[in-house]
């Protein structure tokens, strides 16, 4: 399958307005709240999304940086993701890749929802840390 007929279809099935590739290929959205970025690899073999999870609460940065790093090695040890740290930003973000040669429209629907589970499971790490504790609630 090719990048624009997987978002062609993607935007067509989830009613997306106006989805497709920006003239450098990529495609920015906006899922669960989260804005992606999804780019293809030169040979339109592969696809690479990103997004940003949030930002770092400073007295909890060296904890949440140590909580992150394992995050990321048991998330790479699955092949589900990797955790890193924009260096503009000083933000989390959480990315991923896949082949998509032989990607079906389902496939591709599939991997962005397993993404965006993951993402949302890293981002409430971030905002537990930014409450103070006595007004936590858990996260469900």
């Amino acid at each position: 399958m090719d990048f624009p007929y997987l978002i062609k279809s993607f935007a067509e099935e989830y009613k997306l307005d106006k989805l497709e590739p920006e003239p450098n290929g990529c495609v920015c959205l906006k899922l669960n709240d989260r804005e992606c970025v999804i780019v293809p690899d030169r040979n339109g073999e592969s696809l690479s999304i990103t997004c940003e999870l949030g930002m770092p609460p400073q007295d909890q940065a060296e904890s949440l940086a140590d909580l992150m790093m394992k995050m990321d090695f048991m998330l790479a040890g699955q092949g589900a993701a990797g955790v890193s740290i924009n260096p503009y930003t000083g933000a989390y973000a959480i990315s991923n890749r896949c082949s998509i040669l032989h990607m079906g429209t389902g496939d591709f629907a599939q991997w962005l929802e397993d993404f965006l589970n993951t993402a949302d499971t890293m981002a409430k790490l971030i905002t537990v840390l930014q409450v103070p504790p006595a007004e936590a609630k858990p996260a469900v």
